[in-house]
């Protein structure tokens, strides 16, 4: 019937335009911003279309997001010239993979706690230092790579991590039994 082509034409035409629409939530670009400034993304080797409108929408260098549009879902900066810290917290719930590494990233590693999608953590070749924080709100983690660090202290007990797959802790100041 006529109604229901009419129908079914407005949805499509309504589903057009919020997917046309959608965008990240401002504090997941907002976190993209503070790693960027606070990592010198200027001076970054690769900076494709950063910092216009949306990250999602206009595809900036090195973000992965959800099929939607809508979520960031992975970060991969890994040798990219990022130099400064201390790494920001990020506020990405959706994040499944973040590689940060081979840069000249310092500080300490931040709490990523507040990821419970994570599955790769790739920290290595940096200088990051201080202690390797509680990783126990991260029960989807199958690769945490934190080698080549400046990072002391003991190794924390990594058992209450059932998918962890791959772990690499080699050349830091590491303390204690494994």
């Amino acid at each position: 019937s006529m109604k229901g082509l009419i129908f079914v034409l407005f949805l499509v035409v309504s589903l057009f335009f919020s997917l046309s629409f959608a965008a990240v939530p401002a504090s997941e670009r907002q976190a993209l911003v503070d790693l960027y400034n606070v990592s010198n993304g200027a001076s970054w080797y690769t900076n494709t279309n950063w910092l216009v409108d949306d990250p999602c929408d206009n595809s900036w260098f090195g973000v992965t997001c959800n099929v939607a549009q809508t979520t960031i879902t992975e970060l991969n900066f890994s040798n990219n010239n990022l130099v400064g810290g201390p790494i920001p917290d990020l506020a990405l719930p959706n994040l499944t993979h973040l590689s940060l590494g081979g840069n000249q990233l310092s500080g300490s590693i931040p709490d990523f706690t507040a990821f419970p999608s994570l599955m790769e953590l790739h920290l290595y070749f940096n200088q990051l230092s201080g202690s390797i924080p509680d990783f126990s709100g991260l029960p989807s983690l199958t690769h945490l790579y934190l080698y080549n660090n400046q990072l002391s202290g003991s190794i924390p007990d990594f058992t209450y991590l059932a998918s962890l797959g791959s772990l690499r802790l080699n050349d830091n100041q590491l303390s204690g039994s494994i």
